[in-house]
Parts: C-alpha cells; structure tokens; sequence
C-alpha cells in the first residue's frame, strides 16, 4: 500500500508556500461512467492527502493490523507527533460518501461542518458523514475535505 501525501511547501522551508487554494475536482462526465469516490484532505499546512477508498489515518497507521495486512490504505501525518494517535481515525469511503470515525484517540477527532465556527469532538466509533467543505481536526493537525465528485456528500 502506498501512503500519498503531497507536501506543498519548499524543501528550504524558510519561505513556506502559501495555502493551496483547492481545484477543482469534477467525476467523469462521459454517459455511463462510474463517478470517482473519495475525496482530498487538505491540511493548513500545506498537505494535501488523497482519499480513494478507506484509509487510516495518524503518526504510524500501520499499527492498525488492517492496514499492516495490506486491507486498507494508510496516511501517515506529520508535524503534530506528540498530538497524533498512531492510528488516529479512519477515513472510510463507500457508494453512499465519505466518513470519519475517530479510533479512541488520545487527543479526538474534530469535526466543524462547512459554513459554522464550532467544532464538535467525535463520538469514537462512531461515523460521521462528511460534506464540501468540512473541517476535521486530528489531535490538532486541520484540514478541509473536499469531495472527489458533487453526488451527495462525497
């Protein structure tokens, strides 16, 4: 399984990029073809993480024995080490969208849906549908989700 992440910033890092501003990300409009499914996590520190189908996500996702089999995909985030679960939360796609469910992490999952100011923390184990433009915080490290395709909420 490969881990993608895509860093935006500089390799000398004194003069970090600015945040992306996302792209837009449209399915296929040929007649009869399958949608793309997923979506793309896009942290304010310029990471930007693809998500196809379900993926770990946390400091070391392999620890989850689903992704150290080769049965799920991993992410692995930086920058916030001591703030991150090893397997922090799972980012889980299906045909109906996409969802979070925080893994009993030590510091939560949060989720701030697009357009309001308060965050709420996960119940773990529990999903949580997520639509354009949501925010998620894992153990401090945030991002905004961004759909792969416009059908419903992913």
């Amino acid at each position: 399984m490969t881990t993608r992440i895509i860093s935006l910033h500089d390799l000398d890092d004194d003069d970090p990029l600015p945040p992306p501003t996302p792209l837009p990300i449209h399915g296929s409009t040929s007649p009869g073809a399958t949608p793309k499914r997923g979506g793309v996590l896009v942290f304010d520190n310029g990471t930007v993480v693809v998500v196809t189908q379900t993926t770990v996500v946390g400091r070391d996702p392999a620890s989850d024995p689903r992704v150290a089999a080769g049965h799920l995909h991993g992410a692995v985030l930086t920058g916030a080490e001591m703030v991150v679960s090893r397997a922090h939360a799972e980012v889980q796609v299906a045909n109906d969208g996409v969802t979070v469910v925080d893994h009993r992490s030590t510091n939560g999952t949060h989720w701030r849906r697009a357009g309001t100011e308060q965050w709420q923390q996960l119940e773990p184990g529990v999903p949580t549908a997520l639509r354009h433009g949501d925010g998620l915080s894992f153990g401090g490290l945030t991002c905004r989700f961004e759909p792969l395709s416009d059908s419903g909420s992913a």
